[in-house]
């Protein structure tokens, strides 16, 4: 939920990127959520409850720490010349 102390004031210049980024009324009326493309999940032990980084939603991925657009991948695969590889 978006803390109002600590808020997304938005992207500069540019609204309809911000509206994105901002979803209303997902739990509760009134309520703000950041959308931020992460995808998270929820671990619980006797104690605690942990929320754990999983993926990110939308054309990247994780490679050794670095986000990947799945557009450079189709990119290489499509263009990339193999001929004579093994």
């Amino acid at each position: 939920m978006v803390n109002t102390s600590k808020a997304f004031d938005g992207y500069y210049r540019n609204t309809e990127a911000t509206k994105t980024k901002l979803v209303s009324d997902v739990l509760r009326k009134g309520d703000k959520y950041f959308r931020t493309g992460d995808l998270v999940k929820y671990k619980w032990d006797s104690l605690c409850k942990f929320i754990m980084f999983e993926d990110r939603i939308g054309d990247t991925f994780r490679w050794k720490g670095e986000n990947v657009s799945t557009l450079v991948i189709i990119w290489v695969v499509n263009f990339a010349d193999v001929t004579g590889s093994s």
